[in-house]
Protein backbone atom coordinates (compact mmCIF):
# COMPACT_ATOMS: atom_id res chain seq x y z
CA UNK A 1 0.00 0.00 0.00
CA UNK A 2 1.27 2.79 -0.73
CA UNK A 3 1.27 6.79 0.98
CA UNK A 4 -1.84 7.89 -0.96
CA UNK A 5 -3.87 4.45 -0.68
CA UNK A 6 -2.96 4.67 3.04
CA UNK A 7 -4.39 8.35 3.07
CA UNK A 8 -7.85 6.92 1.59
CA UNK A 9 -7.61 3.96 3.76
CA UNK A 10 -7.86 5.97 6.92
CA UNK A 11 -10.75 8.19 5.71
CA UNK A 12 -12.50 5.23 4.28
CA UNK A 13 -12.46 3.59 7.74
CA UNK A 14 -13.08 6.27 10.18
CA UNK A 15 -15.29 5.57 13.03
CA UNK A 16 -17.99 7.95 14.63
CA UNK A 17 -19.98 7.67 17.78
CA UNK A 18 -21.22 9.98 20.39
CA UNK A 19 -20.67 10.02 24.08
CA UNK A 20 -21.64 12.71 26.96
CA UNK A 21 -21.97 15.36 24.50
CA UNK A 22 -19.01 15.14 22.34
CA UNK A 23 -18.43 13.54 18.72
CA UNK A 24 -15.32 10.94 19.03
CA UNK A 25 -14.07 10.51 15.19
CA UNK A 26 -11.48 7.87 15.74
CA UNK A 27 -8.97 7.30 12.43
CA UNK A 28 -7.40 3.55 12.19
CA UNK A 29 -3.76 2.99 11.30
CA UNK A 30 -3.97 2.12 7.42
CA UNK A 31 -1.99 -0.87 6.98
CA UNK A 32 -1.99 -2.57 10.83
CA UNK A 33 -4.71 -3.70 12.97
CA UNK A 34 -4.97 -4.12 16.69
CA UNK A 35 -4.92 -2.71 19.98
CA UNK A 36 -2.17 -1.36 22.05
CA UNK A 37 0.14 -0.63 18.54
CA UNK A 38 2.16 2.06 16.85
CA UNK A 39 1.76 3.24 13.02
CA UNK A 40 4.78 1.60 11.62
CA UNK A 41 6.24 5.08 10.67
CA UNK A 42 6.23 6.08 13.56
CA UNK A 43 7.65 3.38 15.18
CA UNK A 44 10.54 3.25 12.89
CA UNK A 45 10.71 7.26 13.53
CA UNK A 46 10.89 6.46 17.36
CA UNK A 47 13.24 4.23 17.36
CA UNK A 48 15.99 6.93 15.84
CA UNK A 49 14.37 9.09 19.16
CA UNK A 50 12.35 10.81 21.36
CA UNK A 51 12.07 14.22 22.73
CA UNK A 52 14.22 16.95 22.47
CA UNK A 53 17.85 17.85 24.24
CA UNK A 54 16.73 19.63 27.91
CA UNK A 55 18.94 21.98 29.54
CA UNK A 56 20.46 21.12 32.75
CA UNK A 57 18.63 24.26 34.60
CA UNK A 58 15.17 25.37 33.30
CA UNK A 59 15.83 28.52 35.06
CA UNK A 60 18.83 29.34 33.52
CA UNK A 61 18.88 28.33 30.00
CA UNK A 62 22.37 29.13 27.93
CA UNK A 63 22.19 30.35 24.49
CA UNK A 64 23.76 27.08 23.39
CA UNK A 65 20.77 24.99 24.77
CA UNK A 66 18.35 26.91 23.70
CA UNK A 67 20.35 26.95 19.81
CA UNK A 68 20.24 23.50 20.17
CA UNK A 69 16.22 22.60 21.29
CA UNK A 70 15.42 25.29 18.73
CA UNK A 71 16.80 23.14 15.85
CA UNK A 72 15.56 20.06 17.29
CA UNK A 73 12.16 21.20 17.24
CA UNK A 74 9.96 20.27 14.39
CA UNK A 75 9.94 17.58 11.62
CA UNK A 76 10.94 17.03 7.70
CA UNK A 77 7.69 17.53 5.79
CA UNK A 78 6.13 18.40 2.41
CA UNK A 79 3.25 19.95 0.46
CA UNK A 80 0.84 17.42 -1.06
CA UNK A 81 -1.21 19.03 -2.68
CA UNK A 82 -0.10 22.04 -5.93
CA UNK A 83 -1.70 25.16 -7.05
CA UNK A 84 -0.89 29.11 -7.03
CA UNK A 85 -1.64 30.53 -4.22
CA UNK A 86 -1.04 34.15 -3.01
CA UNK A 87 1.47 34.53 -0.33
CA UNK A 88 2.81 37.74 1.72
CA UNK A 89 3.94 38.52 4.94
CA UNK A 90 1.69 40.84 6.96
CA UNK A 91 2.66 43.38 9.86
CA UNK A 92 0.47 44.38 12.64
CA UNK A 93 2.15 46.68 15.29
CA UNK A 94 5.24 44.54 15.68
CA UNK A 95 3.70 41.38 14.81
CA UNK A 96 4.35 39.45 11.29
CA UNK A 97 1.94 37.16 9.76
CA UNK A 98 2.45 34.98 6.59
CA UNK A 99 -0.83 35.19 4.63
CA UNK A 100 -1.15 32.33 2.33
CA UNK A 101 -4.31 32.46 0.29
CA UNK A 102 -5.56 30.57 -3.50
CA UNK A 103 -6.73 33.01 -6.58
CA UNK A 104 -11.12 33.13 -6.06
CA UNK A 105 -13.45 35.44 -7.24
CA UNK A 106 -16.30 34.99 -3.92
CA UNK A 107 -15.73 35.42 -0.18
CA UNK A 108 -14.09 32.60 1.24
CA UNK A 109 -13.36 31.15 4.44
CA UNK A 110 -10.52 32.04 6.33
CA UNK A 111 -7.88 29.78 9.08
CA UNK A 112 -5.75 32.07 11.53
CA UNK A 113 -3.06 29.31 12.56
CA UNK A 114 -0.55 29.34 15.82
CA UNK A 115 2.50 27.45 15.83
CA UNK A 116 3.44 25.00 18.23
CA UNK A 117 7.11 24.63 19.61
CA UNK A 118 6.90 24.88 23.44
CA UNK A 119 6.41 28.30 23.79
CA UNK A 120 10.59 28.48 23.13
CA UNK A 121 10.82 27.03 19.98
CA UNK A 122 9.07 26.60 16.72
CA UNK A 123 8.44 29.05 13.12
CA UNK A 124 5.93 29.82 10.53
CA UNK A 125 8.13 27.66 8.39
CA UNK A 126 7.77 24.58 10.02
CA UNK A 127 3.97 24.62 9.37
CA UNK A 128 4.30 26.33 6.06
CA UNK A 129 3.50 22.96 3.85
CA UNK A 130 0.69 22.31 6.57
CA UNK A 131 -0.79 26.07 5.85
CA UNK A 132 -0.07 26.10 1.98
CA UNK A 133 -2.00 22.85 1.57
CA UNK A 134 -5.01 23.68 3.76
CA UNK A 135 -5.01 27.31 2.05
CA UNK A 136 -5.45 25.02 -1.51
CA UNK A 137 -7.65 22.18 0.01
CA UNK A 138 -10.42 24.38 2.06
CA UNK A 139 -10.00 27.20 -0.98
CA UNK A 140 -9.34 29.71 2.44
CA UNK A 141 -7.06 32.40 3.16
CA UNK A 142 -4.69 30.84 6.31
CA UNK A 143 -2.83 33.35 8.16
CA UNK A 144 0.22 31.77 9.95
CA UNK A 145 1.02 33.93 13.46
CA UNK A 146 5.00 34.75 14.06
CA UNK A 147 4.67 35.50 18.02
CA UNK A 148 7.75 36.02 20.44
CA UNK A 149 9.60 33.11 22.07
CA UNK A 150 10.38 32.82 25.88
CA UNK A 151 12.57 32.60 27.31
CA UNK A 152 13.94 35.62 25.91
CA UNK A 153 9.88 37.05 25.86
CA UNK A 154 8.07 35.21 28.46
CA UNK A 155 4.18 35.49 28.89
CA UNK A 156 2.55 37.25 28.25
CA UNK A 157 4.27 38.62 25.24
CA UNK A 158 3.23 35.71 23.25
CA UNK A 159 -0.28 35.16 23.78
CA UNK A 160 -0.22 39.65 23.30
CA UNK A 161 0.73 39.27 20.07
CA UNK A 162 -1.49 36.18 19.03
CA UNK A 163 -4.67 39.14 20.21
CA UNK A 164 -2.85 41.29 18.50
CA UNK A 165 -2.26 39.42 15.07
CA UNK A 166 -5.98 38.45 15.59
CA UNK A 167 -7.56 41.87 15.72
CA UNK A 168 -5.19 42.37 12.72
CA UNK A 169 -6.27 39.87 10.53
CA UNK A 170 -10.08 40.71 11.30
CA UNK A 171 -9.49 43.96 10.61
CA UNK A 172 -8.12 43.15 6.77
CA UNK A 173 -10.93 40.38 6.02
CA UNK A 174 -12.53 42.98 3.25
CA UNK A 175 -9.55 43.62 1.50
CA UNK A 176 -8.70 40.13 1.46
CA UNK A 177 -12.58 38.83 0.01
CA UNK A 178 -13.32 36.91 3.27
CA UNK A 179 -16.45 35.99 5.17
CA UNK A 180 -16.20 37.18 8.18
CA UNK A 181 -18.49 34.63 9.51
CA UNK A 182 -15.96 31.73 8.44
CA UNK A 183 -12.78 32.72 10.17
CA UNK A 184 -11.63 29.86 12.09
CA UNK A 185 -8.47 29.67 14.28
CA UNK A 186 -6.27 26.51 14.77
CA UNK A 187 -2.79 25.82 16.47
CA UNK A 188 -0.32 23.00 17.74
CA UNK A 189 0.18 21.94 20.86
CA UNK A 190 1.64 25.53 22.34
CA UNK A 191 0.13 26.84 19.77
CA UNK A 192 -3.20 25.06 20.69
CA UNK A 193 -2.55 27.21 23.97
CA UNK A 194 -2.58 30.06 22.47
CA UNK A 195 -5.44 29.55 20.08
CA UNK A 196 -7.45 28.37 22.71
CA UNK A 197 -6.66 31.67 24.91
CA UNK A 198 -7.73 34.13 22.01
CA UNK A 199 -11.10 32.48 22.19
CA UNK A 200 -11.14 32.86 25.78
CA UNK A 201 -10.25 36.36 25.59
CA UNK A 202 -12.96 36.53 22.54
CA UNK A 203 -15.57 35.15 25.42
CA UNK A 204 -14.11 37.63 27.98
CA UNK A 205 -14.65 40.50 25.79
CA UNK A 206 -18.54 39.30 24.93
CA UNK A 207 -17.47 38.85 21.11
CA UNK A 208 -18.25 36.21 18.82
CA UNK A 209 -16.01 36.75 16.02
CA UNK A 210 -14.14 33.76 15.73
CA UNK A 211 -16.55 30.29 14.63
CA UNK A 212 -14.47 27.50 15.29
CA UNK A 213 -11.41 26.43 17.05
CA UNK A 214 -9.50 23.84 16.02
CA UNK A 215 -7.05 22.33 18.60
CA UNK A 216 -3.95 20.18 17.60
CA UNK A 217 -3.00 18.51 20.84
CA UNK A 218 -3.11 21.55 22.70
CA UNK A 219 -0.99 21.78 26.03
CA UNK A 220 -3.58 23.89 28.67
CA UNK A 221 -2.17 22.33 31.90
CA UNK A 222 0.71 23.91 32.34
CA UNK A 223 1.65 22.88 36.18
CA UNK A 224 -0.13 20.19 35.74
CA UNK A 225 -3.36 20.80 37.79
CA UNK A 226 -6.05 18.67 38.70
CA UNK A 227 -9.51 20.37 38.42
CA UNK A 228 -12.32 18.55 39.46
CA UNK A 229 -13.12 15.49 37.49
CA UNK A 230 -9.63 15.57 35.99
CA UNK A 231 -6.08 13.18 36.34
CA UNK A 232 -3.49 11.92 34.53
CA UNK A 233 -3.59 8.46 34.40
CA UNK A 234 -1.23 5.47 33.15
CA UNK A 235 -3.83 3.49 32.73
CA UNK A 236 -5.27 5.59 29.83
CA UNK A 237 -2.92 3.87 27.43
CA UNK A 238 -3.16 0.64 25.81
CA UNK A 239 0.88 -0.72 25.60
CA UNK A 240 1.83 -3.09 23.39
CA UNK A 241 3.09 -6.85 24.32
CA UNK A 242 6.10 -6.34 22.28
CA UNK A 243 9.26 -5.30 24.77
CA UNK A 244 10.20 -2.66 21.74
CA UNK A 245 7.39 -1.33 20.92
CA UNK A 246 6.23 -1.10 24.46
CA UNK A 247 9.32 1.06 25.51
CA UNK A 248 8.59 3.67 22.41
CA UNK A 249 4.81 3.86 23.16
CA UNK A 250 5.72 4.92 26.82
CA UNK A 251 8.43 7.37 25.55
CA UNK A 252 6.32 9.09 23.19
CA UNK A 253 3.37 8.93 26.58
CA UNK A 254 5.30 10.63 28.80
CA UNK A 255 7.69 12.92 26.68
CA UNK A 256 5.58 16.34 26.33
CA UNK A 257 5.05 15.35 30.21
CA UNK A 258 8.86 16.14 30.85
CA UNK A 259 8.69 19.30 28.65
CA UNK A 260 6.38 20.57 31.34
CA UNK A 261 9.30 21.89 33.98
CA UNK A 262 10.21 23.98 30.89
CA UNK A 263 7.39 25.96 29.98
CA UNK A 264 6.65 26.43 33.38
CA UNK A 265 9.45 28.47 34.17
CA UNK A 266 10.51 29.75 30.71
CA UNK A 267 7.39 30.38 29.37
CA UNK A 268 5.18 31.55 32.62
CA UNK A 269 7.87 32.37 34.47
CA UNK A 270 7.46 30.11 37.97
CA UNK A 271 5.27 27.49 39.20
CA UNK A 272 3.57 30.18 40.81
CA UNK A 273 2.27 32.04 37.78
CA UNK A 274 0.77 28.79 36.34
CA UNK A 275 -2.48 29.51 38.00
CA UNK A 276 -3.48 32.45 35.58
CA UNK A 277 -5.56 30.25 33.36
CA UNK A 278 -4.40 32.51 30.11
CA UNK A 279 -1.36 30.40 31.28
CA UNK A 280 -3.25 27.33 32.13
CA UNK A 281 -6.85 27.01 30.18
CA UNK A 282 -7.72 23.83 31.86
CA UNK A 283 -8.08 26.33 35.16
CA UNK A 284 -10.72 27.70 32.67
CA UNK A 285 -14.17 27.47 34.55
CA UNK A 286 -17.12 29.19 32.04
CA UNK A 287 -16.79 27.41 29.24
CA UNK A 288 -20.41 28.57 27.89
CA UNK A 289 -19.18 30.98 25.25
CA UNK A 290 -16.69 29.39 23.20
CA UNK A 291 -17.03 28.71 19.50
CA UNK A 292 -17.88 25.39 17.90
CA UNK A 293 -14.26 23.08 19.50
CA UNK A 294 -12.83 20.10 17.80
CA UNK A 295 -9.79 18.72 19.49
CA UNK A 296 -6.99 16.62 17.55
CA UNK A 297 -5.05 13.98 19.64
CA UNK A 298 -2.55 11.11 19.18
CA UNK A 299 -3.06 7.73 21.14
CA UNK A 300 0.69 7.96 22.16
CA UNK A 301 0.57 11.76 23.52
CA UNK A 302 0.88 12.48 27.22
CA UNK A 303 -1.64 15.76 26.47
CA UNK A 304 -4.29 13.56 25.50
CA UNK A 305 -5.91 13.02 28.55
CA UNK A 306 -6.38 16.46 29.04
CA UNK A 307 -7.40 16.98 25.29
CA UNK A 308 -10.45 14.51 26.52
CA UNK A 309 -10.87 16.07 29.62
CA UNK A 310 -11.65 19.67 27.89
CA UNK A 311 -13.95 18.44 25.10
CA UNK A 312 -16.04 16.83 28.17
CA UNK A 313 -16.25 20.56 29.96
CA UNK A 314 -17.10 22.21 26.88
CA UNK A 315 -19.71 20.20 25.22
CA UNK A 316 -21.03 20.18 29.02
CA UNK A 317 -21.35 23.83 29.36
CA UNK A 318 -23.65 23.48 25.80
CA UNK A 319 -21.26 23.77 22.67
CA UNK A 320 -20.69 21.44 20.33
CA UNK A 321 -17.40 19.59 20.61
CA UNK A 322 -15.80 16.89 18.76
CA UNK A 323 -12.59 14.93 19.34
CA UNK A 324 -10.50 13.55 16.16
CA UNK A 325 -8.67 10.60 17.69
CA UNK A 326 -5.67 8.64 15.82
CA UNK A 327 -4.65 5.29 17.11
CA UNK A 328 -1.22 4.62 16.86
CA UNK A 329 -0.39 8.23 16.90
CA UNK A 330 2.49 10.62 18.44
CA UNK A 331 2.15 14.24 19.57
CA UNK A 332 3.05 16.73 16.75
CA UNK A 333 2.00 14.25 14.13
CA UNK A 334 0.69 16.95 11.71
CA UNK A 335 4.62 17.66 11.06
CA UNK A 336 5.21 14.49 9.43
CA UNK A 337 3.08 15.76 5.72
CA UNK A 338 4.18 13.47 3.27
CA UNK A 339 5.79 11.43 5.09
CA UNK A 340 2.64 10.17 8.00
CA UNK A 341 -0.47 9.88 5.94
CA UNK A 342 -2.09 10.78 8.92
CA UNK A 343 -0.93 14.61 8.45
CA UNK A 344 -2.82 14.70 5.35
CA UNK A 345 -6.33 13.02 6.45
CA UNK A 346 -6.19 15.73 9.33
CA UNK A 347 -5.60 18.65 6.88
CA UNK A 348 -8.24 17.14 4.36
CA UNK A 349 -10.55 17.08 7.77
CA UNK A 350 -9.10 20.71 8.80
CA UNK A 351 -10.15 21.52 5.33
CA UNK A 352 -13.95 20.10 5.63
CA UNK A 353 -14.31 22.06 8.86
CA UNK A 354 -13.54 25.57 7.89
CA UNK A 355 -15.17 25.78 4.33
CA UNK A 356 -18.65 24.54 5.85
Amino acid sequence: MDYKEMVEQIAEHTKTEFCGGVRYVTKSIPDRTGEGILDPRLFESAKEGVGISYPKDNRRITPEELAVMRQEIGAPNMEVTDGRLEEETLVFGTVSVRRYQPECGERIPAVIYIHGGGFLGGTTGMCENFCRDLARTARAAVFSVDYRLAPEHPYPAGLEDCFAAVDGIFSVLDTYRIDPLRVSISGDSAGGNLALCCCMREADLGSRRICRQILLYPAINIGKYEPSGYRWEESFYTYSSDEEERRLQMLLAHDVGIFDGLMTEAYAGGAEKTNDRYVCPILNEDWSRMPETVLVLGEYDYLTQEGMYLAKQIAGAGVPAAVYYYLGMCHAFAERLGTFPQAEDLMREMAGLVSN
